[in-house]
């Protein structure tokens, strides 16, 4: 039996086992939709595995939790939900330290304070809505309904260097 995952927010598949979706119709995605909305193209219980490496934060703040139920909701039960989110903590203290973690898109200067806009706020148009940090994102996953979250060590794909904060949480 072939394990259905789903990858959200690349523009290209991990590789074709996977589903694909994004808010952009780019030639690997098969489903385009905008996850801070129903996903009602999905039906309930469909994905053993679902991926979202640096999306969550593209989501207003307010709609994080209903976002997550509705990962949870086309979750298969006892599936996995790995999410990846720039992790606030560290970038709070590099900047606290005066340091950056190498970052200078749009900062050729390489100036603190404008590192650490880019690092939370991001570009447009695809700017930053929301900020996490372990406890927070962990509060989150709890609230939607997944259990036994783990903190996750090594990134599947496009890997966001020191800034990155991972976790997984079965349904």
């Amino acid at each position: 039996m072939q394990i259905v995952k789903l990858e959200i927010g690349s523009s290209t598949k991990i590789d074709s086992s996977w589903h694909l979706l994004d808010i952009v119709k780019y030639p690997d995605v098969d489903i385009v939709a905008d996850i801070s909305n129903p996903l009602n193209m999905i039906n309930n219980d469909v994905y053993e595995l679902i991926f979202a490496s640096h999306v969550l934060e593209h989501i207003a703040w307010h709609k994080t939790v209903e976002t997550l139920k509705e990962l949870y909701r086309i979750l298969k039960e006892n599936g996995t939900i790995e999410i990846w989110v720039p992790n606030f903590d560290i970038i709070m203290n590099l900047y606290n330290q005066g340091k950056t973690d190498g970052w200078h898109k749009f900062n050729p200067d390489g100036d603190l304070f404008t590192w650490l806009n880019s690092r939370i706020f991001t570009y447009e148009p695809d700017f930053h809505k929301a900020i996490f940090d372990d406890k927070h994102l962990e509060k989150c996953l709890l609230m939607a309904g997944f259990k036994d979250i783990k903190k996750l060590d090594k990134q599947r794909k496009y890997d966001h260097g020191i800034i990155n904060l991972g976790m997984s949480g079965t349904k």
